[in-house]
């Protein structure tokens, strides 16, 4: 998983103005946190780095993490949030959010994604951001979830 977006990503990964899910990933998988402030401070060759670096093993998490340390002056503060996207049953809020949006999330098809199109569902269902939620039915469709409408 190098420098991966989803197709939903599409309006803002030109120029890397907001984090991108696959560095979203990375940053929570090495249990680090960066303000949208910080990576808009960063230079355009230090996005695409972070983007284009590994995150699927725990020695590429830590590259990721040293990089991203010696790119950002001020401490980041550390997360601790239990890997959700990872658990064979869909959470609760993945569910709930994709029930609104008359989808149905069974187990068989939250297994069939990938990790990062796990977590990507995950942090779009819990975002308090309105244009996440707009992008949720964008995932969806993008994942083959539910059929475009149109």
């Amino acid at each position: 998983m190098g420098s991966y977006f989803f197709a939903f990503e599409q309006d803002f990964v030109t120029d890397l103005r907001c984090i991108p899910m696959a560095v979203r990933y990375k940053l929570d998988r090495a249990g680090l946190k960066l303000k949208l402030l910080d990576w808009q401070r960063l230079s355009a060759e230090d996005r695409q780095c972070l983007c284009a670096l590994p995150g699927d093993t725990t020695v590429a998490v830590e590259m990721f993490a040293r990089k991203l340390l010696s790119l950002v002056p001020e401490p980041l503060a550390s997360i601790t949030e239990v890997p959700l996207w990872e658990a064979p049953e869909p959470p609760e809020v993945v569910r709930s959010r994709c029930e609104r949006f008359g989808y149905s999330m069974a187990p068989e098809c939250w297994q069939s994604l990938a990790l990062l199109q796990r977590y990507a569902l995950y942090k779009l269902c819990r975002s308090h951001h309105e244009h996440e939620h707009r992008n949720l039915p964008a995932a969806l469709r993008e994942f083959g979830l539910v059929l475009a409408s149109g």
